[in-house]
């Protein structure tokens, strides 16, 4: 097996354990002392929200209370996802294959140009612009 295809089923091993573990991210955040609880996924989307017997003596501050809970929910989800996916963003030799592969699929004849297919560019600007906490 050469060192590429080496690379390259590394690659997809860790990012099948990657996705295995990001479908199971839960980012927990409190506010007001307890009275608020929330609960996002890997993506930010907002999965639980509770709130405690003393959340009642807040009052009009409670939205507050859950835009600072889902807030630090959403940084620990962030947190995780970024522990989660370090073995595959750090590992230079999955960059580099990465880099070669790329290089490779984007070599063109010279003087002839194939156009970009309108999904491309849409995939691309939508990858250029994710955060995992948009609930897009």
């Amino acid at each position: 097996m050469s060192t590429n295809s080496t690379a390259v089923a590394e690659f997809q091993r860790k990012s099948a354990q990657a996705q295995a573990a990001l479908e199971k991210v839960r980012g927990r955040g409190t506010a007001g002392n307890g009275a608020t609880s929330a609960m996002v996924d890997a993506g930010g989307r907002l999965r639980d929200l509770t709130f405690a017997p003393t959340a009642a003596k807040w009052g009009d501050r409670i939205p507050a209370l859950v835009l600072k809970a889902s807030r630090a929910a959403e940084q620990d989800a962030i947190a995780q996802v970024q522990k989660i996916t370090k073995p595959l963003t750090d590992d230079p030799r999955l960059r580099q294959t990465l880099a070669e592969t790329k290089s490779l699929l984007s070599a063109e004849e010279p003087g002839k140009r194939r156009p970009r297919p309108k999904a491309e560019e849409s995939e691309d600007a939508y990858f250029r612009n994710f955060s995992p906490h948009d609930p897009r």
